[in-house]
Parts: structure tokens; sequence; C-alpha cells
């Protein structure tokens, strides 16, 4: 068609492209160009399942001709008749630079702005279970655990699933660091006449969406002691090259406040550390375990002595990889994220050992639930399991509730 129109011979031309309503069109074409993109890129962004449909976008294209002709004429043809433009160059090039520049600086900021709301604002989902069950998938069929390469539908969307997490706002919880208070949020049936205290790091807080659900369910108080990493230890752990001993006073002011109001259980969960030694080089992981499982039955004494019930929760296996980022490179291969229980999952975890054989102390083990098979899928009926490398993404949480409300209720009678 181009080469049709463009020859100079006129007989060679096509008469069609040489009618005035084409001619038309061919002088609006580039500011057509310009306007019909996002025009169909925002549309397609509205539409419930990201797929315009033909006829729509053909609307679309012919509704963009009216903003393109009204930029044409307004903006584009002034400027380029301008005498003050035309005179020179500089001002032409001054002005483009301008408009270059102003359009990347809004773009950087609209990005900026996006990424900033995805980190400090917790993902809302509407959660379905008939949709996306997540772990209740495996009591439907434990076949399920086996990774899969695709789902219809993937919650969260792993494009925002590090931000899907445990929502504490708004309950009185100690967010600042530099605190050491012993400041619960409560959850659950607050008018309950059974406690649960959640304590421990990161690791117990990922937890609470399961934990409220069971709260839920059989009527019980939830009130989280938590604080990011920091075990509820009587060891001091290794913080970044220093001994955390900020985390030591937050325990001792825990343990204080929940002797104070005994709770009917503890439940207590955690990460892995590195234990501070006075005088001496911090010891690796392995060799940390042994002190950091006498280290939590010491923490766990005087509850044990009081007659409060202790319940271990294993630690999740911990991929160590950003398993939502494999999961958007992967949504056609998913199984290809997959990762191999053995070298992920501790089998002599501290806060394993430190249960075992312990009067008092109950060990809760959902590894079940999220790592089913020997190779730990990364999704789970439809549920993305890891908001990052090691932490539970706050929806497949809320999807252990019922096993954590039996398995609960089964160790505490």
């Amino acid at each position: 068609m181009l080469w049709s129109a463009l020859s100079g011979d006129a007989r060679r031309q096509n008469p069609l492209l040489r009618t005035r309503p084409m001619t038309w069109v061919g002088s609006l074409s580039y500011s057509l160009y310009l306007w019909h993109w996002p025009v169909l890129i925002i549309a397609t962004a509205q539409t419930a399942d990201g797929d315009l449909r033909l006829r729509w976008g053909l609307l679309l294209v012919a509704a963009s001709v009216v903003p393109a002709w009204l930029s044409l004429r307004l903006v584009e043809r002034p400027v380029l008749s301008s005498p003050a433009l035309r005179r020179s160059s500089g001002p032409a090039l001054l002005l483009g630079a301008v408009c270059t520049l102003v359009a990347l600086l809004a773009g950087l900021a609209l990005k900026n702005h996006q990424l900033a709301a995805a980190a400090e604002t917790p993902v809302v989902v509407n959660f379905d279970a008939s949709v996306t069950p997540g772990a209740n998938a495996l009591r439907w069929d434990p076949a399920n655990g086996t990774p899969q390469d695709s789902f219809p539908v993937l919650v969260p969307d792993p494009a925002v699933a590090f931000g899907d997490v445990p929502v504490l706002d708004g309950h009185e919880c100690v967010v600042d660091l530099s605190s050491v208070a012993a400041n619960p949020c409560s959850f659950g049936n607050l008018a309950a006449g059974t406690t649960i205290a959640l304590v421990g790091d990161s690791h117990a807080e990922q937890y609470l969406p399961a934990v409220e659900a069971a709260a839920v369910e059989r009527g019980w108080r939830v009130d989280v002691y938590t604080r990011g990493s920091c075990p509820f230890n009587a060891l001091t752990v290794d913080l970044d090259g220093a001994p955390n001993t900020a985390c030591d006073a937050h325990n001792d002011n825990v343990t204080a406040a929940l002797l104070a109001d005994p709770p009917d259980a503890l439940l207590v969960a955690g990460s892995r550390y590195a234990a501070s030694l006075p005088d001496r080089p911090v010891p690796s992981l392995e060799e940390s375990k042994p002190l950091l499982a006498e280290g939590y039955r010491e923490a766990w004494a005087p509850f044990v002595a009081a007659g409060i019930p202790v319940v271990s929760l294993r630690d999740t296996p911990r991929p160590d990889v950003l398993v939502p980022e494999c999961v958007a490179e992967n949504q056609d291969r998913l199984s290809s994220c997959a990762m191999d229980r053995d070298e992920i999952l501790w089998a002599d975890g501290p806060e394993v050992t430190a249960a075992t054989g312990t009067p008092g102390v109950e060990l809760l083990d959902l590894t079940q639930w999220i790592c089913p098979a020997d190779s730990c899928p990364a999704v789970i009926g439809g549920v993305v399991v890891y908001r990052d490398g090691n932490h539970l993404t706050a929806t497949y949480a809320r999807t252990l509730g019922s096993m954590v409300s039996d398995e609960l209720a089964a160790l505490l009678g």
C-alpha cells in the first residue's frame, strides 16, 4: 500500500488512497497512532479477564479519532507552525527536551508511587474458597499436593504477593522496633473464656491468619506478642553482626506480662538464627542449633512451671529464593518452581528438638499442609504459598485455619 501510494507515476498510485477521506486519515495517522494505544491498554486493564473483545477494540480505535484530531489541531500544528520555533533550532530543541523530561519524571513518579503503595499497603484479598482453596485442596485430594503446572487463578497475584501480609494495623500492636514494650494485639472473640498467646518473630506472625481463623471457629481469643527478628528464646541471638539485646528485653517484658495474666496456652514460633555468645565468634546456624534448643527450653520453663501449656510450631520449609518471582515467570510451568523438601526443611530445627521429650510442651507440625510431598509446590490449590523466600502469604496461612483449629484443640484437650 505504501509503495503504491508513494510511486511517482500517478497511473500506478492506488486511487482509493488518493481520495479525500483517505488522505485525511493519512494526515491524522501519527496522532491516531499516539492516542489509540493508551486507550486500548487502559480499556483492557479494566476488563475482568484482561481480554478486550474485537468489536470493542475497533470501536475504541474509532473513538480515538476525536482526541487525535483535537491534539493535531490544537497542539501539533500550532507548535510546528510557530514562528518562534521556526526561526531557530535552539528553542525547538529546548522545548523537545523539556517535554521529554516532564514525561520521564511523570512516569518515574507514577512508578515510584505504585511501588511505595504496594510495599506499604497490605494486599486485601477477596478470598473465595470455592475458587482458590489453598491448603483445603489437600483435604479434598492428597494428590493436590503434587506440583502442578498451572491454575485458572493465582491468589494473590504473584506480582504483589510480597505485600500479602497479616494485617495488624489498628490493633495497638507495637511496630516501632525501638520499643521493647509488651503490647499485645487481640483477635477473635475478645470476650472468650479461652486465650491463646501467639509469641515469637515474623515466623510466628505469619501464622496469625490461620490462628485467627481457628479462634473464630472455636470461640477463642488470640493475643499476639510478636517482634520482627526476635525469637522467644532465652539465648541472645545475632542480628546483623551484633547481639540483639533489644529482643532480650522484649522477651523479658513479654514473659512478665504473660505470667501476670496467664493465657490458656502459649503458641510459639521462630525462624533460624545464629547465637550471639560473649567473647566468641558468631557460630554457624548448624552450630547454633543445640544452643537455641536449650534457649527455648529455658524461655518456656516459667510457663511450664505455672501449668501453662506450651505449643511449639515447627518452622516452615525455607526456600530462600523469591518464590513469587519464579511463579510470575513460570505461570504455565509452575512445577519448575517446586523445591526439594529435604533441602529446605530442617529435620532437627531447635524448636523441634526443644519440644521433643519436654514435659508440658507439645509440637505442632504443619509441614504436611505446606509441603505435602517430597517436592514442595510453590502453589497449592491456586494459592501462592510464599510471599518471599521464607514467609507464607497471608492468604495461604488463612487456608490453614481449620488444620490449626483441629491440631490445637487436640493438643490442648
